[in-house]
C-alpha cells in the first residue's frame, strides 16, 4: 500500500495552535466545545490543550452523527448520541474532523438553533474542496476526490490513530 502523507504531525500541531489563537482572538464568551465523535476526538483534544495556553477552558460536550455507509457513500444523516446538558443561551463551537458536503454540520446547526443556543461557531481541521459551507475556524482544504485517514479520520473505523493525515 503506497500512501501519501498530506499533513505531518508537526504541521497539524502548528495549525491547531493557529486555530486556537483565532478562537482566542474571536473572544467567544464562555464557549461550549461540541465534539463530533468519533473522528474529531484527536483534533478536539489538541485544540482544547492549545486553548488552555490562553486560559480558555471551555465546557465539553459530545455528539455522534452517522452520515456515511461502509462504502464511503454519504447516506441519511442520523443523530446517534446527543449532548447531555442544556446549551440554551450558550455559545457553541462545533468541532469537526472534516467537512465534506456541509450537510452534517448544517444538520447539527439546525438542531442547536432549535435548542436556543446563543451563537454557533464551527471549527474543522479539514474541509473538502468545492464545499461552499462557511467554517469559522478552518485548518486545511483537501482535494475533492481524495480519501484521507489518520488523526481521527478513518477508513471503516481503521487507521484513526495515525499521527499524520494520509491519502489512501
Amino acid at each position: 500500500m503506497n500512501n501519501k502523507t498530506l499533513y505531518s504531525e508537526k504541521r497539524i500541531q502548528k495549525k491547531v495552535y493557529i486555530l486556537a489563537n483565532q478562537i482566542h482572538k474571536a473572544k467567544i464568551d464562555d464557549p461550549v466545545i461540541l465534539i463530533v465523535l468519533d473522528g474529531a476526538m484527536f483534533f478536539a483534544t489538541d485544540l482544547l490543550k492549545a486553548l488552555s495556553y490562553w486560559d480558555i477552558y471551555p465546557e465539553i460536550e459530545t455528539v455522534q452523527i452517522k452520515s456515511y455507509k461502509k462504502n464511503r457513500i454519504q447516506g441519511r444523516i442520523r443523530l446517534l448520541k446527543k449532548w447531555k446538558n442544556s446549551l440554551k443561551n450558550r455559545n457553541v463551537i462545533i468541532v469537526e474532523d472534516i467537512i465534506d458536503s456541509g450537510k452534517t454540520v448544517d444538520f447539527l446547526i439546525k438542531k442547536l438553533k432549535k435548542k436556543s443556543v446563543k451563537k454557533v461557531f464551527t471549527a474543522s481541521l479539514l474541509k473538502r474542496q468545492g464545499c461552499d459551507v462557511f467554517i469559522d475556524f478552518l485548518g486545511f482544504i483537501v482535494k475533492k476526490n481524495v480519501w484521507v485517514v489518520g488523526y481521527g479520520l478513518d477508513n471503516n473505523n481503521k487507521q484513526r490513530s495515525l499521527q499524520e493525515i494520509i491519502e489512501l
